[in-house]
């Protein structure tokens, strides 16, 4: 009896929470990445091996580059958009509370992070902004000949309990993909 054994592998960088700070935080030494340096990280990984690079939100909303303007986060996801010109970086983000927080971030976010015409990067499982998900719930993205279901995922902040996890099978038999 002849017994295949399939082995992938996959590199996962995952960011998060990183509050505007593209520049590095000046008030931690030893975690004082700047966002170039996460690209540069990211590019770099995927020369090597099959690498897909996550973040999970909070682009805003800590320090003075995403607070100080007149549409919070507007520099921010600025470098955001930029950084999605190109598929050697992020290939998905999902959006974070703190960024859905100010309707008119969440309109600059629209702006730049669901830009069609480059690539949709973004996978939202926000329950409670604009009455639904701000964007598509899931994707999947094939690489070296495998195919993945990337979900977003927020958590209902309406409800008293913190955090409300669903069952994804319920989830996904009742998805409707957006009109």
């Amino acid at each position: 009896m002849l017994i295949q054994t399939l082995v992938l592998s996959l590199r996962i960088i995952h960011s998060s929470d990183t509050h505007g700070w593209l520049f590095g935080n000046p008030h931690d030494a030893e975690q004082n990445a700047n966002f170039g340096d996460i690209l540069s990280f990211i590019s770099a990984s995927k020369s090597q091996r099959t690498t897909i690079a996550l973040d999970s939100g909070d682009f805003i909303h800590g320090c003075g580059l995403s607070d100080a303007t007149k549409v919070q986060g507007e520099y921010v996801l600025e470098a955001w958009r930029q950084s999605f010109q190109r598929n050697e970086f992020f290939d998905y983000v999902t959006l974070g509370n703190n960024d859905e927080m100010i309707s008119e971030s969440v309109k600059i976010m629209n702006e730049n992070l669901l830009d069609e015409n480059v690539r949709n990067h973004t996978i939202s499982y926000n329950t409670f902004s604009n009455g639904g998900a701000v964007s598509a719930r899931f994707k999947f993205a094939t690489l070296d000949n495998v195919k993945y279901l990337i979900t977003g995922f927020m958590y209902d902040m309406i409800p008293v309990q913190p955090l409300s996890i669903k069952s994804f099978m319920t989830e996904m038999s009742n998805y409707s993909p957006p009109q």
